[in-house]
């Protein structure tokens, strides 16, 4: 990762930008530079003849706008474009002079749902760019959010403006129109991009002494409840038990996840293992993913989870509860709460002598049901 936040919102407009390169459209995407290295994939977009264009690191004006901190996907088909990723940060430029007067199509991909509305600027781009536009919404926080009568407002406007508002799961879908108290009929249901190329399923590691939960995550506490999972372990009926709690990923509550483990005495049980090169290697020693989302679409980490046959716990956020069926192919928190996660967790253990047969029923249904190309439906809308 190199140092960056890449996940499932990055991997579907990174996918569709790497399609309309090998499909020789012109494609520009703006950025923000996270680290001291160049995100691999960013390399090769560059690789591919993409224009890539780094917002200035100067203009993010505090850190506490997280939110913004994603990636912007901007695909024309003839023209070069250059656009401010956050334009409400941009307050010395003239709009007028960033947008070219002639762009084929514009797709924006936000963080949460409502990303657009948060500033009026937003708006008075939108008015500005003369070209069908598209909206990517990749995940919405279901706790502590809400929208004021202005941003409300704001994206009525903006969503009704736009050809298409993609989202990644239906209950994402219907959750924003909650939001909005108001319809949302121009959209379509995608799918985030799998990074994964073998389908198959990954052996189920019976020699292990150990039972292995597993965690593919960023390290953000503010959308996965990694925390309150590592307090679950804490639970004295935990301590007789011989498990091993594996966290994949990073971010910035990395710190402060480590200093947990430690409080609670679990250095020996709970391991942060860092970036995941290759997740079938994760299965190979993990029997059973641990998904304690706050905010999410239709997480990759499940999805990669399925199609390597291993059963999961989920949060009832999203597009957990559309892929993972309680006792069918998995076991559901009603929330991302504390006695919900420790509840789900028990009963889990509990049926671990069905994990094996459970894995198999979930990559059955992910073989059947999961579009792993979504950037191919994606790129078609686009140019269409």
């Amino acid at each position: 990762m190199n140092g960056s936040p890449w996940g499932g919102s990055e991997e579907l407009w990174f996918a569709t930008a790497k399609l309309a390169l090998k499909q020789k459209h012109t494609v520009s995407v703006i950025y923000r530079f996270w680290g001291d290295q160049e995100h691999d994939n960013i390399k090769s977009l560059r690789a591919l003849g993409a224009k890539i264009i780094y917002r200035d690191m100067d203009l993010c004006v505090s850190k506490k706008h997280k939110w913004y901190e994603k990636a912007r996907l901007l695909l024309k088909f003839k023209l070069n474009i250059i656009l401010p990723p956050r334009p409400d940060l941009i307050t010395q430029l003239s709009y007028a002079a960033l947008i070219p007067n002639q762009i084929d199509v514009v797709c924006f991909s936000q963080s949460a749902t409502f990303d657009l509305a948060l500033s009026e600027k937003y708006l008075d781009l939108i008015t500005q760019i003369n070209a069908p536009y598209f909206i990517i919404s990749p995940g919405n926080k279901d706790f502590g959010y809400s929208l004021n009568t202005f941003q409300r407002k704001n994206a009525k406007t903006i969503i009704s403006k736009a050809k298409t508002m993609f989202f990644v799961s239906k209950n994402n879908h219907k959750f924003a129109e909650h939001q909005l108290a108001a319809s949302i009929d121009n959209y379509a249901i995608t799918a985030n991009s799998l990074n994964i190329d073998n389908l198959t399923i990954c052996p189920y590691p019976t020699n292990l002494e150990d039972t292995v939960f597993v965690s593919v995550a960023r390290l953000d506490i503010t959308t996965k409840e990694i925390a309150l999972q590592i307090k679950c372990f804490a639970e004295e009926v935990w301590r007789m038990r011989k498990w091993k709690y594996l966290i994949y990923g990073s971010g910035p509550d990395k710190d402060y996840l480590q200093d947990l483990i430690s409080y609670y005495g679990l250095k020996d049980k709970v391991f942060l293992c860092g970036f995941a090169e290759d997740i079938r290697a994760v299965w190979n020693k993990g029997h059973i993913l641990l998904q304690p989302s706050i905010a999410e679409g239709t997480p990759l980490s499940l999805q990669e989870a399925m199609f390597c046959g291993r059963p999961a716990v989920v949060t009832d956020i999203a597009g957990n509860t559309e892929l993972i069926k309680e006792g069918i192919n998995g076991f559901v928190a009603a929330g991302p709460i504390y006695n919900a996660l420790s509840e789900a967790l028990e009963r889990a253990y509990l049926h671990r002598h069905l994990w094996e047969d459970m894995g198999r029923a979930g990559h059955k249904s992910a073989i059947k049901n999961i579009n792993t190309r979504p950037e191919v439906d994606l790129l078609k809308a686009l140019i269409n």
